[in-house]
């Protein structure tokens, strides 16, 4: 899920230079400054070169998405669902609601989270090494 946005795979950048395969990496960066504690807002340029350094680095990345993760699960109706118990479909929500923000009910986050549902396994062994 957090490797897509940033180029993993069959998606990533699109060319444009301020784009991904899920929109704009200012949504990325946004993100990643609210979970880092900044307020987007008011970012300096360096601050905002820090966070995007930050959210280009493998190990930042995945913390940051598992801290954002967190927050999208907390306001989804499974809340209170235990990971090991969570659903494919509960996963491929969280991947679209990742992957889409506020547009996450779109055919195009539906697919991103279709594609995490059907790659779950892949991205579980991963994670244990």
């Amino acid at each position: 899920m957090a490797r897509i946005p940033v180029g993993y795979g069959h998606v990533g950048h699109t060319g444009e230079a301020d784009r991904t395969s899920t929109g704009p990496i200012a949504i990325q960066i946004r993100r990643s400054a609210e979970v880092l504690g900044h307020a987007p807002e008011s970012m300096t340029r360096a601050q905002r070169d820090e966070v995007e350094t930050a959210t280009q680095g493998p190990a930042t990345d995945v913390y940051i998405a598992s801290e954002y993760l967190a927050q999208l699960k907390a306001e989804s109706s499974f809340t209170d669902v235990p990971a090991e118990e969570t659903t494919r479909a509960q996963y491929e929500e969280l991947a679209a609601r990742y992957n889409g923000g506020p547009g996450w009910q779109t055919e195009d986050a539906q697919a991103d989270g279709r594609g995490f549902g059907y790659h779950l396994h892949d991205a579980r062994q991963a994670l244990r090494g």
